[in-house]
């Protein structure tokens, strides 16, 4: 049973990141051959342009992968438990280390400089609410076991998309949109660790 949930788990995330080429290579295309300005006969709107080009199937299947994967608050608790508790956090700090030493290397690029500044304090205030997670009683530990979930998953997922901005070719169209997908997820990243700072600092014996 294990070992299914984790291959699950697995087949999940390939079928998103699938998704998500799919949708990038949808967005190139569409920006490569639309015509600017406004071209003789029937105007059909916003939708028809979605419905054609595919956008809409591809959000109703994104948006059933959450299904797939199972209860998020489960997944957050099986995280804090058996991924971060058992070993102390040990593999957690490799995690953090790997990126805060991709960060370093990136923000020698000029242009990812600041990126690389502000996500290196983000990433420090994850490390010390792990610190939390850990040493808490299980209870504590479980009550944020969710904003941990999202706030983790979005800091990590920004310092691989800094990484993919940092390595883009110009000379291909793809790439600009590298940038723009780290600052949309960084913004969501940092939304989620001040969600967790608010939750970590609340008092839990208020009434």
């Amino acid at each position: 049973m294990f070992t299914m949930m984790n291959n699950a788990r697995l087949l999940v995330g390939v079928h998103g990141v699938g998704m998500a080429e799919r949708a990038t290579q949808m967005a190139v295309t569409f920006a490569r051959e639309r015509k600017q300005g406004r071209a003789p006969g029937r105007n059909h709107g916003q939708n028809a342009i979605i419905e054609v080009a595919g956008a809409a199937q591809l959000l109703r299947d994104a948006r059933i992968l959450p299904i797939y994967e199972g209860t998020n608050g489960i997944q957050a608790a099986d995280l804090v438990i058996r991924r971060i508790r058992l070993d102390l956090g040990v593999a957690t700090a490799a995690l953090f280390e790997n990126c805060a030493n991709l960060i370093t290397e990136i923000s020698k690029q000029d242009a990812l400089r600041i990126a690389s500044f502000k996500l290196q304090n983000l990433l420090a205030t994850m490390v010390k609410h792990t610190a939390v997670i850990v040493n808490s009683d299980l209870s504590h530990a479980l009550l944020h076991s969710a904003c941990f979930l999202r706030g983790l998953s979005a800091t990590i997922a920004s310092a691989y998309l800094l990484e993919a901005a940092g390595q883009a070719n110009t000379a291909q169209p793809v790439d600009m949109f590298r940038p723009l997908a780290f600052c949309y997820l960084f913004s969501d990243a940092a939304g989620e660790v001040a969600r967790l700072t608010a939750s970590l600092e609340m008092p839990t014996d208020i009434a």
